[in-house]
């Protein structure tokens, strides 16, 4: 049975430790893993059963010193997950017996993360918002270049072998950027641009058929990549390589961007 921990009932878990008597002993707590909180030292004696709700027993708290310093540690008894959650009766936050967290929102840090490995689920390319300098819409997919005339700010590419190009506006078939970089209040206003990774790009297939493997630049047709085929001109106007087939005509292509 699922047990649901409300965040009040928690916050009242740890101001029982005055019902706990003085008499402690050092002891490595069982329930602690040994890689995060250590052999503990617990100052107070505190049970497992510190904390119960019709008779069920639900959570555990002692204060102690280990590997990751002083501190109150806490859990559920037994091995049941520990859920938060706010009005909506969703859960937020949701620690599992395992110590995988899941966030079911946004998580803001003001500060520095550190993480041995991050995988990402969203999106496949990296990107940085870029203004753009044109009053017509800019379709997701569309390649774009550097705007001599208005530095800082990108325009729609309209010519072949531009050496201007800067990369692909991401998001077509719901494809969204998997990372973005950005400084609040300075370079985080404009459309997410793909730099690397892969993106959906617009495609003309009028300077020859489009086969995977095949490098790309930009073409006469405004937001359009095409077949790169003089390696002279090609020099410093690569869009990257193209991941999918485009037969005739206009369409999206699966494009690894690596501007070259």
């Amino acid at each position: 049975m699922k047990r649901t921990i409300l965040f009040g009932v928690f916050l009242s878990s740890l101001t029982l430790q005055n019902s706990f008597g003085q008499n402690s002993k050092t002891a490595a707590h069982p329930n602690v893993p040994s890689d995060t909180a250590g052999t503990v030292y617990p100052e107070q004696n505190y049970n497992s059963d510190c904390l119960s709700m019709h008779d069920t027993r639900l959570m555990h708290a002692w204060f102690g010193s280990g590997s990751a310093g002083d501190g109150v540690w806490f859990g559920t008894c037994g091995k049941h997950a520990l859920y938060f959650f706010t009005d909506s009766g969703k859960a937020s936050l949701t620690i599992h017996p395992s110590g995988k967290a899941y966030f079911a929102n946004s998580i803001h840090v003001n500060g520095t993360t550190t993480t041995k490995i991050l995988t990402v689920t969203g999106g496949s390319d990296l990107a940085e918002p870029f203004p753009i300098s044109e009053n017509d819409s800019i379709p997701a997919g569309a390649v774009v270049v550097i705007d001599e005339q208005n530095p800082g700010k990108l325009k729609l590419c309209r010519k072949a072998y531009d050496t201007r190009v800067a990369g692909v506006v991401s998001g077509a078939s719901g494809v969204n950027p998997g990372l973005t970089l950005k400084q609040e209040e300075k370079l985080e206003n404009g459309r997410n641009v793909a730099l690397n990774g892969r993106v959906y790009a617009l495609a003309t297939a009028g300077n020859g058929t489009i086969r995977p493997g095949d490098l790309l630049t930009t073409s006469d047709i405004p937001g359009h990549a095409m077949k790169a085929t003089d390696k002279e001109l090609s020099h410093g106007a690569i869009i990257g390589k193209a991941l999918t087939s485009l037969d005739a005509g206009e369409g999206l292509i699966l494009v690894l961007v690596n501007l070259q």
